[in-house]
């Protein structure tokens, strides 16, 4: 059975991915968190980008159905 990235090809974010993160202490442990620097809003961008041409692709898809079915 395949998981939802080999699906999809789009992997899910973490701190480690984000290029500028600053270290937060969490109790007495130290978290990275992602900075709100331009390499990390470009990022996300891209990360949007991707999920909306995905959300396209299954709207195209699902109304090609809902045609079919009619």
């Amino acid at each position: 059975m395949m998981n939802l990235e080999e699906q999809t090809g789009i992997s899910e974010l973490s701190s480690w991915d984000m290029p500028d993160t600053v270290g937060k202490r969490d109790g007495y442990d130290t978290k990275q968190v992602p900075e709100a620097t331009a390499d990390n809003m470009e990022m996300m961008m891209n990360k949007i980008n991707e999920l909306v041409q995905e959300v396209n692709k299954l709207s195209r898809m699902n109304k090609g159905l809902i045609d079919a079915l009619k």
